[in-house]
């Protein structure tokens, strides 16, 4: 399924909304709908590798959800 994410791909670099592919739940997750997100100095960090992590980032938190669909637990 296609959902909107704030993406970075290199350090530093901007956050760009873009719509990207996501995989159904598997066994023991669920699938929620975020209806806003809040990107805090926690997700600036990463973005600008003082918490090292992979290039690719789908970043945010602080989010209100709605329980869309669950996997087999």
């Amino acid at each position: 399924m296609k959902i909107r994410a704030a993406v970075t791909y290199d350090t530093g670099a901007l956050y760009k909304i873009e719509d990207v592919e996501l995989d159904a739940p598997k066994f023991g997750e669920i699938l929620v709908r975020i209806t806003a997100s809040g990107i805090c100095h926690t997700d600036e960090a990463v973005q600008n590798q003082f918490i090292p992590t992979r290039s690719l980032q789908y970043l945010g938190m602080k989010v209100p959800v709605l329980l869309r669909q669950s996997a087999p637990a």
